[in-house]
């Protein structure tokens, strides 16, 4: 076999339409691939988000603010508000899965949100209006980092059930009923 016409150091396996069909190497495959270019290659893979790159508040960020402890609930609120009217048929996948999309139209910039999951995209959009009416001051980075953050709980709380984070929710946060408004084990919160 040939060596790689881009690197030129390693065999040539894979065929390639960006250099004229040549065999290129696995590596030189991998770091020079080009969506527009290579749709339709066997080879091809989209790039895939790094979520837990996405920058987040530290516990002992989030311990020592009011204000974010106030907005995070903001997202969590909202989150259980959903699940309350979903029969609480959410798992914490759901929670992790909605909060990416958020994290798709605030860090990622995604102008049009949409997802093959009918549940996961009701409940971007439920929790998007919360943001919008009760934290809509914030800037986008905050708002990243709390969804990040909040997305980083779910994460850690899940567990054996699957559902650990949402039943921490339900119990610990409360249902959002309006803008500063929760109700938690039927007590009015503001």
């Amino acid at each position: 076999m040939a060596k790689c016409p881009i690197c030129n150091s390693r065999k040539g396996k894979r065929k390639c339409a960006v250099v004229d069909d040549k065999f290129v190497c696995s590596l030189c495959c991998g770091t020079s691939r080009d969506e527009e270019k290579c749709d339709g290659c066997v080879y091809y893979q989209a790039p895939r988000r790094k979520y837990n790159a996405v920058p987040y508040f530290s516990v002992l960020e989030m311990r020592d603010s009011f204000d974010l402890d106030d907005e995070s609930r903001v997202l969590e609120g909202g989150l259980s508000a959903f699940n309350a009217e979903q029969e609480d048929t959410l798992t914490d996948l759901d929670a992790i899965g909605i909060y990416e999309l958020l994290i798709d139209k605030y860090h990622f910039k995604d102008a049009h949100i949409s997802s093959d999951n009918p549940l996961w995209q009701q409940g971007f959009e439920y929790i998007d209006i919360a943001i919008e009416t009760d934290i809509k001051d914030l800037n986008e980075e905050r708002i990243t980092k709390l969804i990040a953050t909040v997305r980083t709980s779910a994460r850690k709380h899940t567990a054996i059930t699957g559902c650990e984070y949402m039943t921490f929710i339900r119990q610990y946060v409360g249902q959002r009923i309006g803008t500063g408004a929760r109700l938690l084990n039927n007590t009015f919160l503001s």
